[in-house]
């Protein structure tokens, strides 16, 4: 006898018997999707369900239930301590239901039937959903998790009025796993997380997450719940995983039980655009936080993950148009971030240079979104300005540093030019000016002109440190004097500074590659060149601005496209943090010698 059936026999004897049932959990999110949990007194092995609300049935466009043990229930009622009478259902609704409509859930079974109000006081009380699931057998508790976190992200287990939703999880290289979600928890009911990962577990990690708010969680939780804390985390929790790992397990402990939640896990990408976007964007760079969380969960994460390589056999592509200079005096190294149209006006520049006929020039292609455009642009410039040229390309992001190191290892001249698409030349001879003071200053080690803004206010007049109010235990790269009116900032027309910027900037080719060229674990760019010059400073050579020889530097231009305001200022941030701990007592060795 099938459903139907029983229910027809059921009422053919008059009112069908009243089953004895309960709702424990319910909850209802984006007002079109339910999760029940309760049990139904019947031993049969099927239950047909409807949803009413104020008296009218609810279309449902689909219907899940998982079937549990409740020996709780079975023990007071009868039956076997295993029968499968506990339920939890999730039902998406063919469309939205009122906040305040009355809802009841009508269960027929094959021994009688039941009407269950969904009541206050089992919405969204995740303690009681847990309690609910405790006696299921693993199989089953596990199987109404996983149907719950489809509702929920990973939501509402345990947990009093806590839910934990797990956004993005990423595996970081077999050193650990990067966490980004929310953890809504106002009365601290959770007492432990750990992820699993194969046969490994990390440390609970429960009190180390890095807080930031969520006011988008704010405003999606009943504010009477304690809306208003830092919802929101990233964290690293160092476990050794198997290299390739797809799967972890999040390990929550509560006062009753530890719950096994899966998790799926995505490769961390080896482009350091990808990469930083990834750990960085999540963070809002104002907030109170910020350097706790770079220290103890991003640059960690980003250390363990971002391992740059030499480029593989094969992976560099050359692209010549014309004849290189076989043996330059210089070359120059430009990567192409963000835009590719810079070289036009660069290259239009250069054209009327006498210095060009002993420079070589090499363009790094460093965004794999440009590759086509950079070379449309090299061979139009070449047959238009007959200006020979060199373009690179790996066909992925290498950051700043790595497209200049490339750049240079695949050039041949005695100097170094390391050089930004959106500096363009002011004057000419600017590039022979610039080498004849390296020659002549018996310690220098990189040289480096002013940079101007388009409107002649100063750009880049050496780079000195200071610490900012917003982030007080970092130093920041200064650039004194920046976007005053250039006849304003006086000096000696050749003066030394802590630093210049790989901007325009110029090194002996020798000098360069005993440095080990440009530190690539600066991810994108920022603060490699300071520390190139804090190196070469390290080794008794100082860095020089010459200030009669200036150039126009539409700073940043040149990577407008390639991320929010916020990313680009986490990565700043990272940079500087990396920066500070490696040369933090240089640094305020070299703030002392300025103010005296």
């Amino acid at each position: 006898m099938n459903l139907a059936e029983a229910r027809r026999t059921l009422r053919s004897f008059g009112s069908p018997r009243k089953l004895h049932a309960h709702i424990d959990y319910w909850g209802s999110f984006q007002g079109d999707e339910l999760l029940i949990a309760g049990w139904v007194h019947d031993l049969g092995a099927t239950l047909e369900l409807e949803l009413w609300a104020d008296g009218s049935e609810v279309a449902l466009t689909s219907l899940t239930i998982v079937r549990g043990s409740r020996p709780d229930v079975t023990a007071r009622y009868g039956g076997e301590p295993d029968a499968r009478i506990g339920f939890v259902l999730r039902a998406d609704l063919a469309q939205s239901l009122r906040s305040d409509a009355e809802l009841t859930l009508r269960v027929h079974g094959s021994q009688g039937e039941a009407e269950l109000g969904l009541t206050a006081t089992a919405r969204e009380k995740g303690e009681k959903f847990t309690a609910s699931i405790r006696g299921y057998a693993d199989r089953d508790r596990q199987a109404a998790i996983r149907l719950a976190t489809s509702v929920l992200g990973v939501g509402a287990i345990d947990l009093g009025s806590v839910r934990l939703n797990v956004e993005r999880a990423f595996l970081v290289g077999t050193r650990g796993v990067f966490l980004q979600g929310w953890l809504f928890d106002p009365e601290a009911s959770l007492k432990g997380l750990r992820v699993r990962v194969a046969n490994a577990s990390s440390e609970d990690v429960l009190l180390e997450l890095g807080r930031l708010p969520r006011p988008d969680v704010d405003r999606a939780i009943d504010v009477r719940l304690g809306a208003g804390g830092d919802w929101g985390f990233v964290c690293f929790a160092p476990v050794q995983a198997p290299a390739g790992s797809a799967h972890a397990e999040l390990l929550i402990e509560t006062r009753a039980a530890v719950i096994s939640v899966p998790v799926d896990l995505l490769p961390l990408s080896r482009d350091a655009v990808r990469l930083s976007t990834d750990l960085l964007s999540p963070v809002d760079p104002s907030g109170a936080r910020v350097v706790e969380l770079l220290e103890a969960h991003i640059a960690p994460a980003i250390e363990a993950g971002y391992q740059p390589a030499p480029p593989a056999p094969g992976e560099v592509e050359v692209y010549r148009f014309g004849q290189l200079p076989a043996s330059p005096k210089r070359s120059l190294v430009i990567p192409l971030f963000g835009r590719a149209d810079f070289m036009l006006y660069q290259l239009n520049e250069l054209a009327r240079d006498p210095d060009l006929a002993e420079t070589e020039i090499v363009y790094v292609i460093d965004d794999p979104r440009l590759t086509e455009h950079a070379l449309g642009f090299a061979r139009t410039l070449h047959e238009l300005l007959e200006i020979p040229l060199m373009l690179v390309d790996t066909g992925r992001n290498r950051g700043f540093a790595g497209a200049i190191n490339l750049g240079a290892a695949q050039s041949s001249g005695r100097y170094l030019v390391l050089l930004n698409s959106d500096v363009l030349p002011k004057e000419r001879g600017w590039l022979d000016r610039l080498e004849r003071e390296l020659e002549a200053l018996p310690d220098a080690g990189l040289v480096g002109p002013r940079l101007l803004f388009h409107d002649g206010t100063v750009q880049h007049d050496g780079i000195a440190f200071r610490r900012d109010p917003t982030w007080p235990t970092l130093w920041l790269n200064d650039h004194p004097g920046k976007g005053i009116p250039a006849h304003l900032v006086r000096g000696p027309r050749v003066e030394r500074v802590p630093a210049v910027t790989a901007a325009c900037a110029v090194i002996a080719r020798a000098f360069f590659q005993e440095l080990g060229g440009l530190d690539e674990g600066y991810i994108v760019g920022d603060y490699e060149d300071s520390d190139l010059c804090l190196r070469a400073a390290a080794r008794g050579r100082a860095s020089y601005v010459v200030r009669d020889v200036t150039l126009y530097h539409l700073e940043r231009q040149s990577q407008s496209l390639a991320g929010s305001g916020s990313w680009r200022t986490m990565v700043t941030l990272y940079n500087a943090w990396r920066h500070g701990r490696r040369w933090a007592s240089e640094i305020e060795a070299s703030v002392r010698a300025r103010r005296t």
